[in-house]
């Protein structure tokens, strides 16, 4: 009975975290980003959509995160509610996925919810809980260790790989975000370190994945044409990059590791691992060395949310050395816990949200019931400039109409 209690209380602390310090975000609007995504796959036929998800190798812009976005549209009308809902969702089962896997590769459920806890809530993952353009990444997690998760269990219980799951989990992580490419990696590493084998589905999704990435590298992707995502290939990119996002990680400023550091952090990681021979520690260590190579080399962004996913290995590495602290599991916990929410809250910092956007939605509500015919659509006073596209999204996706004409001016 006490176990019991022990698991309900930790899962109710980790299902609490980002509700505590960013729950907040459920009150966000749409985003530029929020109108212009869910503009681009408005327009677009259904069963373009629908077919783009299909032909996971296409050129077409993250398609399942588009799929999302039209069907919410589509339920609710045009309305950010049921998006941050899911956003927050999607955090939760993420905790649980990361708990899965973490559990399964450390063979101790403390680790895994202690790695949970770490992955509830960070205050350099601020667009997960405020922007709802971050759908992406919050799709591509939970597609990727729910494919991980399963082929784990598939191993571990030695049976055939489930095909029919591990696949669609797979191209649905694809078709979310292009940082799914390095599953096939962390399947090859899981087979190596735990099993000492070749890893022939490491190999066959590979392979799967060579059409998605020559379609992403193509003149018809959109990324060509966008230069915050032009890869710059240099080791010296990788580890200055990644020194970058291990500052966040810890909550310290710009430059607070140099290359040389992170080097020396990597080279003790590398250490702990090979000493203690835990194959737990040497799949976390190269996880995230190498889950970061779809993003680490595109110009630095200013949050942690951009490697979402790398970010996992990290919290399975510490989670699964705080386990083998001499204490009691739930005490463990209790302890860790209790940091984390010191340390979350006195790094905090306090979100403004922009409400132009949803002042604008409202106004349009207000004035605006009836649409215009036979004349553009204008509102004077808006806070946009000329050449934004905000207002033209908004008025069309509040009126459902795709040709309307809008007058942008102020």
């Amino acid at each position: 009975m006490r176990t019991k209690w022990a698991a309900a209380s930790a899962a109710l602390v980790i299902v609490v975290a980002p509700f505590w310090f960013a729950g907040s975000g459920l009150r966000a609007s749409f985003t530029p980003d929020d109108l212009m995504n869910l503009y681009r796959c408005w327009v677009d036929p259904w069963r373009d959509v629908l077919l783009a998800n299909l032909k996971y190798w296409s050129p077409y812009y993250r398609p399942m995160g588009a799929l999302v976005y039209r069907i919410l549209y589509g339920l609710f009308g045009f309305h950010p509610e049921p998006l941050r809902v899911l956003c927050f969702a999607l955090i939760i089962i993420n905790c649980g996925l990361l708990y899965r896997v973490t559990a399964a590769l450390t063979g101790s459920k403390t680790a895994g919810a202690l790695a949970a806890l770490l992955g509830a809530f960070h205050g350099e993952f601020e667009d997960l809980y405020y922007n709802g353009g971050t759908i992406y990444d919050l799709l591509s997690f939970t597609f990727y260790f729910a494919a991980l998760g399963s082929y784990i269990a598939d191993r571990q219980a030695g049976r055939r790989i489930r095909w029919w799951l591990l696949l669609p989990l797979y191209i649905c992580s694809l078709n979310s975000k292009e940082s799914a490419v390095t599953l096939p990696l962390a399947l090859l590493a899981y087979d190596a370190l735990y099993d000492r084998r070749f890893s022939w589905p490491g190999v066959l999704t590979g392979l799967l994945t060579v059409p998605y990435v020559l379609s992403k590298l193509s003149r018809k992707s959109i990324f060509t044409g966008i230069p915050e995502y032009h890869q710059q290939l240099s080791v010296t990119n990788y580890f200055q990059h990644y020194a970058r996002y291990t500052d966040m990680l810890f909550y310290q400023p710009p430059g607070w590791f140099n290359i040389a550091q992170f080097c020396v952090l990597l080279v003790i990681l590398l250490v702990v691992a090979v000493k203690t021979k835990r194959a737990c520690l040497q799949f976390s260590l190269a996880f995230l060395l190498f889950a970061v190579l779809p993003v680490i080399f595109i110009p630095l962004r200013g949050s942690l949310f951009v490697v979402y996913i790398p970010i996992a290995g990290w919290f399975i590495y510490m989670a699964a050395l705080l386990d083998r602290l001499p204490l009691r599991p739930a005490l463990t916990f209790s302890l860790a816990a209790v940091c984390l929410f010191v340390l979350h809250d006195a790094h905090m910092r306090k979100v403004n949200l922009d409400r132009n956007i949803a002042q604008t939605i409202e106004r349009v509500r207000r004035e605006c019931p009836v649409e215009p015919k036979g004349a553009a659509f204008r509102l004077p006073g808006h806070p946009f400039p000329a050449d934004s596209w905000n207002l033209l999204y908004i008025a069309r996706l509040h009126f459902g109409d795709k040709n309307l004409d809008v007058d942008r001016r102020p």
